[in-house]
């Protein structure tokens, strides 16, 4: 499992998350020099729950594969985005991972 040494937040996104808070989110973070890593269920874009499109940085697959300091886990509100990442077993490993 491949390591990187900076701890990161995770910014957890699903089809559905509400895209002002990940916005803010991303950018308040960023801007405070933290290492942000936009992680989607899928590699592929991720859609808001207004439309807004996102290419997340990374998969969840590919998150779980690299053994990643994690400072911070966000799970963004919207309508339906919650519910997705509750059925994914994929977002307990995280959480379990996040929590040690």
């Amino acid at each position: 499992m491949p390591k990187n040494d900076r701890a990161q937040v995770i910014l957890l996104l699903a089809d559905g998350f509400e895209e002002a808070s990940v916005s803010i989110l991303l950018t308040t973070l960023r801007q405070a020099g933290l290492a942000v890593n936009l992680v989607g269920l899928r590699a592929r874009r991720v859609s808001g729950a207004h439309g807004l499109v996102i290419v997340p940085n990374t998969s969840l697959d590919r998150m779980l594969e690299i053994s990643t300091p994690i400072l911070a886990l966000i799970l963004p509100g919207g309508a339906g985005h919650l519910a997705r990442l509750r059925v994914d077993p994929r977002v307990s490993t995280l959480l379990k991972r996040s929590i040690a």
